[in-house]
């Protein structure tokens, strides 16, 4: 599945009907566009590949963080519980579940999500 700076080609799958392979390689799609449009373009042409490694590297970093704080906030506003478990690699991990509240949020959310994209796709068709 190949990406223009984070556009999603209009023939393919909502990232709901995508298998977990799909939506992996969706995501390198994404940060790579991510690390793409923070360079400058002159900078771009002279980078090496150790140094895309490194930028790539820090952004899946600040990804993690910011993904972190996400699902703390969420937790703080009783939208998700977590609790610590293992994983099946036996690595300690903090796994969320939704709570009623947060199951609400997320139908609110789906909602106005759905009334977006129906604006925006009559935006487009009238374009067309």
């Amino acid at each position: 599945m190949n990406y223009t700076f984070g556009k999603r080609p209009a023939d393919t799958p909502a990232p709901a009907s995508l298998t977990a392979a799909e939506r992996a390689t969706d995501a390198a799609s994404l940060i790579r566009d991510r690390v793409l449009l923070s360079i400058e373009p002159t900078n771009a042409v002279r980078m090496t590949q150790p140094e895309l490694t490194v930028r790539v590297d820090q952004l899946v970093a600040q990804i993690a963080n910011e993904r972190r704080l996400l699902f703390n906030q969420h937790e703080q506003r009783g939208l998700v519980r977590g609790e610590w478990g293992v994983t099946d690699t036996n690595r300690k991990a903090r796994f969320y579940a939704l709570t009623a509240a947060g199951r609400r949020e997320l139908k609110t959310e789906r909602a106005e999500w759905d009334r977006m994209t129906a604006i925006m796709r009559t935006l487009l068709q009238d374009e067309a």
